[in-house]
């Protein structure tokens, strides 16, 4: 999304609103560009990743998302804050659009570019104060899996469910360390 910030007017690092004008034009920074093109996907896989698909991490900590009523729905506060996502990267494309001039209503070049991915859908990857993660991200950690055994199978003749699980378990442990 450089190409289309870098079009906006030079910022003036003496004004007193340097920080956030600065902080605007780094509105559209995704963590990753997932692109599962030569991925042999199962449907509902492909359906929510798409050919290649921006993705954005973000952690949630303790506070009101956490005091809401409690709901039957597993891992709630991470699973709303994946669905805030993508309309946030939306609203920022606009943001950025309109500064660029472009007409409220019809998408602008940012927007335009948000919209080559995954059909505008931003993949919200939610890390929860209690370890829990978001729908997505247990996607994405079932997805590196399922290819690290692909590729030990292709050496070693076992069970690829138990390859699997080994895989499984090993990048969950490498994200419970990082995370």
């Amino acid at each position: 999304f450089t190409e289309f910030v870098n079009h906006l007017p030079k910022l003036d690092p003496n004004s007193p609103t340097y920080a956030e004008d600065l902080r605007f034009r780094q509105g559209i920074i995704p963590d990753l560009l997932l692109d599962v093109t030569s991925i042999d996907l199962p449907e509902n896989v492909a359906k929510m990743l798409g050919d290649c698909t921006l993705a954005d991490m973000k952690t949630l900590a303790p506070g009101t998302a956490y005091s809401e009523p409690a709901s039957t729905t597993p891992s709630h506060a991470v699973e709303k804050r994946q669905k805030q996502v993508s309309p946030a990267y939306h609203a920022a494309a606009r943001s950025l659009d309109a500064e660029l001039g472009s007409q409220p209503g019809s998408p602008g070049p940012v927007e335009s570019e948000l919209n080559t991915y995954n059909s505008g859908k931003v993949l919200g990857l939610v890390a929860g104060a209690y370890a829990e993660l978001s729908s997505a991200f247990h996607v994405i950690i079932d997805l590196i899996a399922s290819q690290l055994a692909e590729e030990h199978l292709q050496f070693f003749d076992i069970d690829h469910g138990m390859c699997k699980s080994i895989f499984l378990q090993q990048v969950r442990r490498g994200l419970g360390r990082a995370l």
